[in-house]
């Protein structure tokens, strides 16, 4: 199994074979070489591992903020080079969560301006479109120049640059039929272009944690219920439990 560069720039798995070809007396005369192109096979692989990692932080005790940031880091790991949650908050404005990204302290120091600033850096429109329509946004390979349908804002324009984007994928987090925000994938390699599978995957990993999101407010909304009951019971002038005030 070996890593080849292919003539457009991309990365492949392949497996090599190699058998001799003997002639007269035993000696080898020559080889017969096969080589087996298993990239697709060895990113499935690679697409589960981090959907059965994903469950297993979105599974931990941990305060759900705190889930979704070790999330955005472990996919930035595996499959973005930044990772974006941005979610709806109670007034129904996007508010950024948490901006997961690989290694190197240039691409720390962007993901933290993204983190801290993102009325500077942008909501870009299509965090947007997917949070506004529920659905997927995807741009396949993201132009030189960062114009046209892309990047309607000059300023979104020269942050896809600045970050190094070569292709991006956002997905709506989605549960019971409620729109709570986005997952916003970036990859700035020529070799990670995103495209169907990879939208299947990031259609999980942003189901499974929009799932999580609806079960704590459906939780914290049942221990609500629960507080507000107690305390009627404990207020004197509610009427005994079987008893119906005249």
């Amino acid at each position: 199994e070996m890593q080849i560069e292919a003539a457009d720039g991309r990365r492949k798995t392949i497996l090599n074979y190699a058998l001799p070809i003997r002639g007269e007396e035993d000696r080898i005369v020559g080889a017969v070489a096969v080589n087996v192109d298993i990239t697709g096979r060895k990113a499935d692989e690679r697409r589960e591992e981090l959907l059965a990692a994903a469950g297993a932080v979105l599974s931990t005790p941990l305060e759900m903020d705190g889930r979704l940031k070790r999330l955005a880091a472990l996919v930035a790991g595996r499959m973005a080079d930044y990772a974006v949650i941005d979610l709806l908050d109670g007034e129904g404005e996007l508010r950024r969560l948490e901006v997961g990204h690989g290694d190197g302290e240039e691409q720390a120091a962007l993901a933290e301006r993204l983190r801290r600033h993102p009325s500077e850096a942008g909501f870009w429109e299509g965090t947007t479109r997917a949070v506004e329509r529920g659905e997927v946004v995807l741009v396949e390979e993201v132009p030189p120049e960062g114009t046209g349908d892309v990047f309607e804002q000059p300023g979104h324009a020269v942050l896809a640059r600045e970050l190094g984007a070569r292709s991006i994928l956002v997905v709506p987090l989605k549960a019971d039929g409620r729109v709570t925000g986005a997952l916003t994938l970036i990859s700035t390699r020529p070799e990670r272009l995103y495209g169907r599978a990879d939208v299947d995957v990031a259609k999980e990993l942003a189901d499974r944690m929009a799932l999580a999101l609806e079960n704590v407010r459906l939780f914290e909304k049942a221990q609500r219920a629960i507080r507000e009951r107690v305390s009627e019971i404990a207020d004197p002038s509610h009427p005994p439990l079987g008893y119906r005030a005249a």
